[in-house]
């Protein structure tokens, strides 16, 4: 196994060297997936190449928004939170339908 992937652009997929696997799905993500890349037009396998690739890129932004937040934190010290700011990120998630998480502390 590769240390590193290349991530291509779908439209590069076809282009590339591809290696078949089998996999195992629920029925229901099974069916989803036929359903979505019918409406795309695409086969199956390409949807869900496409639908990887996403996931790993997403994977990589949020592991580089950690590794940032991380090395401020290092060099910074601790966020501090106001009241003020607190209730603000309350409300926001909240009207993300987000507020089942657990208020975080203020700073006094």
């Amino acid at each position: 196994m590769r240390d590193r992937c290349h991530l291509v652009a779908p439209g590069e997929y076809h282009d590339r060297v591809t290696k078949k696997i089998s996999i195992s799905l629920p029925d229901e993500l099974e069916h989803a997936a036929r359903i979505a890349a019918a409406a795309e037009g695409l086969p199956v396998s390409t949807w869900l190449a496409q639908a990887a690739r996403r996931a790993l890129a997403e994977r990589a932004i949020l592991a580089g928004g950690r590794a940032a937040i991380n090395e401020e934190i290092a060099e910074q010290g601790p966020f501090v939170v106001t009241a003020d700011e607190q209730a603000w990120l309350d409300a926001v998630l909240a009207d993300a339908g987000l507020a089942s998480q657990p208020p975080r502390r203020a700073a006094s």
